[in-house]
């Protein structure tokens, strides 16, 4: 599975705000400021930013981590029950349509130094009710939030704010082959 150590040449990511991933091919700088070079699935190579990248398994820690799991008879199943249930009601779709929201504080602020601890904390808290507010406005159905695995203190932090303010919402934790293991899915009750 994905870890939290830095992304190196020959490591296989994939993107945050765009769909798709690849192979890195080169680092540049450190820190906050680390841009890859990413050549993707069609040979072209492209250029993020280091923060806008999750690390995806390769095939050794797939195995370990779906070695027992049919993950393209999985989605198969999905598929033919999708389409017995006919349109507009695909769970394929929807896993689709979510909206990731990254919230590791380098994502959020450039200024880094200047914040305390709790005051990082406030902010990823702050964004997180932001993004929820925004989508009630919006009526999203699905959200994925990325806070990483860490201690776990902004993952029990959502959690308690869904349950205090927005118990329309059931939480789960996010695919992670797609998402790693550090993200929660929020999905919104429709009326």
């Amino acid at each position: 599975m994905p870890s939290s150590r830095q992304i190196q040449v020959g490591d296989c990511v994939r993107f945050l705000h765009d769909q798709g991933g690849g192979v890195v091919i080169s680092v540049r700088g450190a820190g906050s400021k680390t841009v890859l070079t990413v050549e993707n699935a069609e040979g072209f190579p492209m250029e993020y930013e280091a923060c806008k990248c999750l690390l995806a398994p390769n095939s050794r820690q797939e195995h370990i981590a779906y070695g027992s799991t049919d993950i393209a008879g999985a989605i198969a199943a999905e598929k033919a029950a999708d389409a017995r249930s006919g349109p507009g009601s695909s769970s394929l779709r929807q896993r689709q349509d979510a909206h990731a929201i990254d919230l590791h504080i380098e994502t959020l602020t450039e200024n880094l130094q200047r914040l305390s601890d709790h005051d990082k904390f406030e902010l990823q808290l702050e964004t997180f009710n932001q993004e929820m507010d925004r989508a009630v406005k919006h009526r999203l159905r699905r959200l994925v939030f990325i806070h990483g695995v860490g201690s776990g203190r902004l993952r029990e932090a959502i959690l308690d704010e869904i349950e205090q303010h927005w118990p329309q919402c059931v939480c789960e934790s996010a695919d992670p082959y797609t998402y790693g293991n550090g993200a929660t899915q929020v999905y919104f009750k429709q009326d």
